[in-house]
This record gives structure tokens, C-alpha cells and sequence, in this order.
């Protein structure tokens, strides 16, 4: 899928789900309104990000997040699971399950990962991060950590946003 039908699929997301751009995410108004998946902070091992599992008998997707990580890290799995939600149904529904570890949740956007973690990676940054926000926040603060505190998101995942955005080389 094309980096801009990734965005363009994280506006709609956020635009339904998120209009007063509060952060961190509202990601309880999506399991009201779609009915078909259920989010949960879990005890997982410690290389476990979180994972998205599809029960084929209810026609129900849910989300683990590792409570053991950081709230910044737990965010950001959370939209990235979301994102695999949104993109990758069609997978989900034939693997049933999709684990993210710390190599594929590592804030890579470079394609380096594998392609559905790659759009996962760029759905979330764009979901948390949306850029006409982190445009007014930058030009405000003009400060990484500053940025990063009010998306509720980590230092190395605001630089990387910022730097996609063009903002930072």
C-alpha cells in the first residue's frame, strides 16, 4: 500500500474517532462505536510490544498492549495495532494473530521492516502525530521533547515524525 493511502486511511481513523485532537488518542471510542474489537493492557514478555488477535468465531478483534512498557511505548502499539486493525483485516482473518515485538514497533518508517509493519508504523505516527498538530506544536516550541510530551509520545518517535514532516534533517 502506498505511503499516501496509509495517511490518507489514519486521517479518516482520526478525523471519526479523534476531532478535538486530544492526546493521547481516544482509542476507547473506537471499541464503542465499531463493536467488533476490545483493547486490554496485559502482562506479556518483556521483548512483546503487544499483538492483535482475530477470533474467527465471533467475527472479534483484539488488542493486547504490554503494561509493562512504557505509557509513550504503549501508545504508540496501541496505534499500531490499530493500524494493522484498518489496513490489514484481510491478513489478520487468514493468520489470526500478529505479535509486534521491539524490532518491528521500533519507530522505523525507512521500510526497513517488513511492508505491513512499515504501514502499521507510518498509520500510527500519523494517527498520534497528525501533522497540521505537530506543525503548530513545533513552530510553538520548536523543541523535540516539548513535542514529544504533549503527543504522549517518546523522544525517538516525535524526531522521527518530525523528521518525515520535514522539519528536522
Amino acid at each position: 500500500m502506498e505511503k499516501n493511502a496509509v495517511t490518507d486511511q489514519a486521517d479518516i481513523v482520526r478525523k471519526e474517532y479523534n476531532p478535538d485532537g486530544v492526546s493521547p488518542f481516544p482509542y476507547e471510542k473506537i471499541e464503542q462505536l465499531r463493536g467488533d474489537i476490545a483493547m486490554y493492557a496485559v502482562d506479556l514478555d518483556e521483548d512483546l510490544s503487544g499483538a492483535i488477535h482475530y477470533e474467527k468465531d465471533g467475527d472479534f478483534f483484539t488488542i493486547f498492549v504490554n503494561q509493562k512498557k512504557s505509557p509513550a511505548r504503549q501508545h504508540f502499539t496501541m496505534a499500531h495495532a490499530l493500524g494493522h486493525y484498518f489496513l490489514h483485516e484481510e491478513i489478520l482473518k487468514k493468520e489470526e494473530v500478529l505479535i509486534d515485538d521491539e524490532a518491528s514497533l521500533a519507530g522505523n518508517v525507512s521500510g526497513s521492516v517488513p511492508s505491513r509493519e512499515y504501514e502499521a508504523n507510518i498509520f500510527a505516527a500519523n494517527l498520534l502525530m497528525p501533522k497540521e498538530l505537530v506543525a503548530k506544536a513545533w513552530n510553538e516550541l520548536g523543541s523535540v521533547e516539548a513535542c514529544a510530551r504533549i503527543f504522549q509520545v517518546s523522544i525517538t518517535a516525535m524526531s522521527i515524525r518530525l523528521t518525515d514532516l520535514g522539519f528536522l534533517e
